[in-house]
């Protein structure tokens, strides 16, 4: 095989792999009022049958929890979790059946610039913090803790934006959780495969088609 040759096939392999994400766009008809009127009842926009559908799994195997029933706004939450038919061990002695889970929460309607700046950096961390600084009504005690938290957390945490996935969206690591930006709404994709972040990527941003195009 000619040298011209094996540059040929090289430039079209490293084209095909540069950024293998799925493809994801924002339908023209998208209504982002229909996220934000569904906030505090997010199963109504993420339903079982969507998280079936992208994880493989029957209906009937997947639980809904509520995480979070606090009615502020965009802190309503909803996980879906199915067991995995693996076991973890805990002990020499105990183990504990392994789950997997997928939801949605944390609903916003600010522009894009303003979700590119709480979520492509720190600065949105930093925000909480100084949030919690300001709120008179807010435990002295518990904001500490949560601003040492969030501090340490800001040390390991890592975001990739990712191009073709609605209007901006970045993953976020450790916690392999997606942030979306569609049209005037955002919100927030989480997962839970074990250690298998490349998995939980996958199937993160295929759920968001499922939400937006489906």
């Amino acid at each position: 095989m000619n040298n011209v040759l094996k540059l040929s096939i090289a430039i079209i392999l490293y084209a095909s792999c540069a950024d293998s994400t799925e493809t994801v766009s924002v339908p023209t008809d998208f209504d982002a009022q229909k996220i934000v009127s569904a906030q505090n009842q997010l199963q109504q926009i993420l339903v079982k049958e969507m998280v079936a559908d992208v994880v493989d799994v029957p209906v009937g195997k997947i639980e809904e929890y509520i995480e979070n029933k606090l009615l502020e706004k965009g802190q309503y939450t909803v996980l879906y979790s199915w067991p995995t038919g693996k076991s973890i061990s805990v002990s020499d002695k105990y183990s504990i059946l392994e789950y997997n889970s997928m939801g949605i929460g944390f609903i916003a309607t600010d522009d894009v610039a303003i979700f590119e700046e709480k979520y492509g950096s720190n600065a949105g961390l930093q925000q909480r913090i100084n949030q919690m600084g300001a709120d008179s009504n807010f435990n002295k005690e518990i904001a500490t803790a949560e601003a040492n938290y969030l501090s340490g957390y800001a040390q390991r945490r890592t975001v990739e934006k990712l191009q073709n996935v609605a209007t901006a969206a970045y993953w976020e690591k450790p916690v392999n959780a997606l942030h979306v930006f569609a049209d005037k709404v955002s919100f927030t994709i989480t997962t839970n495969f074990g250690d298998d972040e490349n998995l939980a990527k996958k199937n993160a941003i295929r759920l968001v088609n499922e939400i937006l195009n489906k």
